[in-house]
């Protein structure tokens, strides 16, 4: 019989740790013996504010979201448990990086071993270089931004860089499935003789504030605040500060150069550049082709949402808004499955009215990359994968250098979303398999741009 493989993860934003506690952050992975399959369980332990916290918040089982009810760490013995589900763990740490115990479901006992996984090009100590804690206001003021501050031993003024993360609530070192891309490439500019500043978004590890409050407004200013902390800094050349943003973070990056002229270049990494209402039915689109869905699905699913992003836009009230996308999803889905169950509807709705609720999600549906573009500058080196299937290169990268002369693109062969070098299609599901958190390539066309921006020869 063939096994199936399915995806469990643990994303805890906080865990509980005694006095000599083991450390449990980083990455583990482990795999379930199911009597009809396999299922491959992984959980990402992530630093809050005050070391590790009690609240852990969140689960993900295939495509649901659970709670978690308890979790507890003494000494070297591990507890777990998933609120809801009457699943639980327990294990002990058998070396720093495995922990091996039992899982409960129900009444189903099981083996379970969980190994850490290491990330080869995650930088470690010590560093030939200056690491700074640092904290600063965000763009509002009950909000505390927290970040690491590396730069060169040496004294005198650097360049500098400023790293905006990717879309969602993102650690500083934009941290996705044990992957620390900014880790990689702050390590990697400081080393090069550069000053370089990478933040947790606000409501995320050290920073205060909440990010499910926030739209691209709130997440825009408090990358103003960032670039101008940076800039006030004695070791800074203010006339050389340069940024770097990954994905959605491109259009805060787009936004502060059209108001810090005195920014010398972008540096922008899969990011969008169709407006955003086309950016997330394209992503939509090719995910599911990806998956073998049928054209006709595909054009059913782009309908259905470009009427939920319209309700989206046009109402401002939240209260009102999920009512409306509500009514709109329970028409949408008894049109075209009769026989849904009242529960299967309500389940359904409920999901996309939370979705299309947010005020993240919709401020960025309300954006359109050309028109900072236009009143852009300075120099944009943007750097897509050709296999990346979240922002597909070929339609954002001719968007792009429609709107501006300014920009150097680079679309690589083999390359994913994240930029690792992949043999699959590009999948987000398989992200977390790749040992690579960052071609090497990627690095040297960004040293390139810097010499080019900063009129270097090579």
């Amino acid at each position: 019989m063939k096994k199936n493989i399915f995806a469990l993860s643990l994303f805890f934003l906080s865990i509980g740790i005694g006095l000599h506690a083991q450390s449990l952050e980083g990455q583990w992975q482990g795999i379930l013996e199911l009597p009809s399959a396999q299922m491959r369980i992984t959980l990402r332990m992530v630093p809050e504010r005050t070391g590790y916290a009690t609240n852990v918040q969140h689960v993900y089982l295939g495509a649901n979201r659970l709670k978690m009810s308890h979790v507890e760490v003494q000494g070297s013995h591990v507890n777990i448990a998933v609120k809801g589900r009457n699943m639980r763990f327990e294990g002990d740490f058998v070396t720093q990086d495995s922990i091996s115990g039992t899982a409960w479901h129900n009444a189903n006992k099981m083996p379970l071993s969980l190994v850490r996984q290491r990330r080869p090009q995650t930088p470690q100590p010590p560093y030939p270089y200056q690491s700074l804690e640092i904290n600063f206001t965000g763009g509002q003021s009950l909000v505390t931004l927290a970040g690491t501050l590396t730069m060169p031993r040496w004294g005198g003024s650097h360049p500098a860089i400023l790293l905006i993360t990717s879309g969602g609530a993102q650690n500083r070192d934009n941290e996705m499935y044990g992957h620390k891309p900014f880790a990689v490439l702050a390590d990697h500019f400081t080393r090069q003789g550069f000053v370089v500043l990478r933040y947790d978004d606000r409501g995320v590890a050290r920073s205060s504030g909440s990010f499910g409050d926030a739209g691209f407004d709130e997440l825009y200013y408090d990358a103003l605040a960032a670039y101008d902390a940076l800039a006030a800094r004695a070791e800074v050349d203010e006339k050389k500060i340069f940024v770097l943003a990954q994905g959605e973070g491109g259009l805060i990056a787009m936004r502060l150069a059209t108001q810090r002229p005195n920014i010398g270049g972008l540096m922008l990494l899969g990011s969008p550049i169709l407006p955003y209402t086309e950016t997330i039915l394209e992503q939509r689109s090719s995910l599911m082709r990806m998956r073998d869905v049928s054209e006709g699905l595909i054009a059913e699913n782009k309908r259905w949402n470009r009427e939920l992003q319209q309700l989206a836009m046009q109402y401002t009230n939240g209260d009102t808004l999920r009512t409306e996308i509500k009514s709109k999803m329970e028409e949408l889905l008894q049109n075209r499955y009769p026989d849904i169950t009242a529960e299967e509807c309500a389940v359904e709705t409920a999901r996309a009215a939370s979705l299309y609720s947010t005020p993240w999600l919709r401020a960025y549906l309300r954006l359109d990359p050309a028109r900072y573009l236009q009143s852009l500058h300075c120099p944009i080196r943007a750097i897509y994968g050709a296999k990346d299937v979240m922002v597909p290169p070929i339609p954002h990268a001719t968007a792009l250098r429609r709107s501006t002369s300014r920009a150097t693109v680079h679309i690589l062969p083999g390359l994913n979303h994240l930029l690792q070098r992949t043999d699959g299609a590009g999948l987000p599901e398989d992200y977390n398999q790749i040992e690579q958190t960052l071609d090497p390539l990627v690095p040297e066309i960004l040293d390139a741009a810097l010499r080019s921006f900063t009129g270097k020869k090579s």
